[in-house]
Order: structure tokens, then C-alpha cells, then sequence
């Protein structure tokens, strides 16, 4: 059956913070982008971006993503949601990497999505939380063209999960760089919206 309605995902990823920059766990540490994030977003801006007409532009509440959707989108009304936050870190969210993965080898090495950060979320949290929010949001923006959602790597893995038909015991399937955008298309036929995956821009 033909679809009767299409709208185009934008997925873009905050650019650099600066627990990125710090080799932190992150997650829910709220910190602002560095300077490379910022010179990134703008690099970003004058990219191909700039010559789409977006009806909404979504942003996780998160410091960094809504700087990077002040720079993309300086003229239009940005709608703030912290269901589109990254996953919850907890207790450990300000560790480095280096050191979370010292003295959490499993939490790695024998991955399990359902398995949360100490004090935190697990993925699979974060994935029914994306989820919701998208079933919702696919329900209420029906009829939109181009939308952009300016949120984190975790997140853009949950849609492309979804989109791709990867069982979320296979999280993540891919990695997504900071200030790259990957594109998802969503075909409505009837009430049901269809997620298909696009052109993937940065993302391996």
C-alpha cells in the first residue's frame, strides 16, 4: 500500500561539550559545548541545513543540545523536552570513561541493555523513554514535511533501532558523532507511521 503522508526526520547530535572534551561518562551532566563544539555547530549551520524550511525543531532540555539548537536555528521557535534526554548516568555520570570502565569491565565486555548505570537509567530505559516519546510525537506532527530533533547519541541510536528493525538487545548498532545529522524518513499509511532509515550523513 502507497503511503498517504511522509514527513523527514532530522537527527542531529549536540557538538562537542565540554565532558565530552573531559572524557566523561556524562550522560546527565549538564555542561555547555566547548569551543571545537561550538566551532562545529557552526560548520554545521552553513552545511546543507540551512537550506531546509523546518515546520518543528525539537531539543533535548540538556545545556549542549539546546546551545547547538540556538545555533542551528537562531530565528525559530525551539520546542524543549527532557524526554529527549541522553541516558542517566547517576552516580557515575562524572567519572572519566577510563576509569568507569576500570571499575565496571562488565558493564562493557558483557554488555546487557537492561543492565543501569549505578544510581542511573540503563539503555533500555532510555529506549522505551525515546520510544514513547516518538509513538506520541508521531501522532501529533502528522502532516509535518521536515522536523528536526536536537538531542544526543543515545536517542538517535533508539530511532535508528527502530527504524532499521535491530532488536535493542543489539544497542547500540552503530556510533553517532557530535554535530553530525542523520536522516530518518517516516511513511504514514492510515494511522500507522512506518520509520525508514535515509541518507546517514556522519554516521558509520
Amino acid at each position: 500500500m502507497r503511503p498517504d503522508a511522509s514527513m523527514r526526520l532530522y537527527l542531529i547530535r549536540h557538538g562537542e561539550s565540554v565532558a565530552n572534551a573531559a572524557g566523561l561518562v556524562t550522560g546527565s551532566i549538564d555542561t555547555p559545548l566547548s569551543n571545537r563544539g561550538r566551532q562545529q555547530v557552526a560548520e554545521l549551520f552553513s552545511s546543507k541545513l540551512r537550506q531546509i524550511r523546518f515546520d518543528h525543531v525539537f531539543s533535548s532540555s540538556a545545556q549542549r543540545a539546546r546551545e547547538t539548537a540556538a545555533i542551528l536555528f537562531p530565528e525559530g521557535y525551539i520546542n524543549v523536552d527532557a524526554a529527549l534526554l541522553e541516558t542517566d548516568a547517576g552516580d557515575v555520570a562524572e567519572w572519566t570513561l577510563t576509569k568507569f570502565n576500570q571499575n565496571y569491565t562488565a558493564f562493557n565486555t558483557d554488555f546487557d541493555p537492561r543492565r543501569p548505570y549505578p544510581g542511573g537509567e540503563s539503555h533500555y530505559d532510555l529506549y522505551v523513554r525515546v520510544n514513547q516519546w516518538l509513538d506520541k510525537f508521531l501522532r501529533e506532527y502528522k502532516g509535518s514535511s521536515n522536523v528536526a530533533l536536537v538531542v544526543h547519541g543515545g536517542p538517535i541510536v533508539c530511532v535508528l533501532h527502530r527504524a532499521l528493525d535491530i532488536p535493542v538487545e543489539q544497542f547500540p548498532c552503530c556510533q553517532i558523532e557530535n554535530a553530525s545529522v542523520t536522516e530518518v524518513l517516516v511513511n504514514y499509511v492510515g494511522n500507522q507511521a512506518v520509520l525508514s532509515h535515509g541518507d546517514k550523513g556522519e554516521v558509520p
